[in-house]
């Protein structure tokens, strides 16, 4: 009886163990330069957010994620050869863009928001704070006269200075003064006439910018 031949038996390749380590010291480059592109690519697309054009910022965040693979190319990386690789790497990238996008656009690197501007009250004759009654957006005070009036001014970041001017004719602000304490503005307007509308500018100043608010006023009949 003709005995079968013997099959080779399997020999595992011997371990590169140089060969691994080269690898993966090429891949952690190529994370590395990936999250330092991320990083200027969300500080810029911030810029051009704050600046105004929102959907220059999208545009280029997606024509860098569409050109990723050729920027790396380009810059003389390792590419991943594998698909769980590629997904890290753009994971990574996506990532980081966000990241550093949303620090760019928020204080205390930019102020994008407003100051809130609440709570306005006046000062009734027996000394308490009464919030007027309010339509259309205009606060309607009880009777004609001089009024001492305050707002409570609030900001996610320091308020450097808070002003209040006049903007209708006529109305004259006095004594004003902002409680960083309280965050309440404190100021005395002249005498108001019936039926008519004053404007009132409160300005912000946050981070070197400042932000204007309108505040509208009438004293009943």
């Amino acid at each position: 009886m003709v005995k079968p031949k013997a099959e080779p038996i399997f020999e595992e390749p011997e371990f590169d163990e140089r060969a691994y380590l080269e690898g993966e010291k090429e891949r952690a480059k190529t994370m590395i330069v990936t999250f330092v592109i991320g990083a200027f690519l969300g500080l810029f697309a911030g810029y051009i957010y704050v600046l105004g054009y929102g959907y220059l910022d999208i545009l280029l965040i997606f024509v860098f994620i569409i050109f990723i693979k050729q920027i790396l190319k380009s810059l003389g990386l390792t590419l991943p050869k594998r698909t769980w690789h590629w997904v890290l790497v753009g994971g990574e990238f996506l990532l980081t863009v966000i990241i550093f996008w949303t620090i760019f656009i928020n204080p205390p690197i930019t102020t994008v928001s407003s100051p809130a501007i609440s709570a306005f009250q006046y000062e009734n004759a027996s000394g308490s704070w009464v919030t007027p009654s309010q339509s259309s957006n205009i606060y309607y005070l009880p009777t004609p006269g001089a009024y001492s009036l305050r707002a409570n001014v609030s900001f996610n970041s320091q308020i450097s200075n808070v002003s209040v001017t006049a903007v209708t004719s006529g109305l004259q602000i006095t004594s004003q003064h902002y409680d960083s304490s309280t965050r309440s503005d404190y100021f005395n307007v002249s005498a108001l006439s019936s039926a008519t509308a004053y404007q009132i500018n409160i300005s912000v100043l946050v981070n070197n910018q400042t932000h204007s608010n309108l505040i509208t006023i009438e004293a009943a009949s």
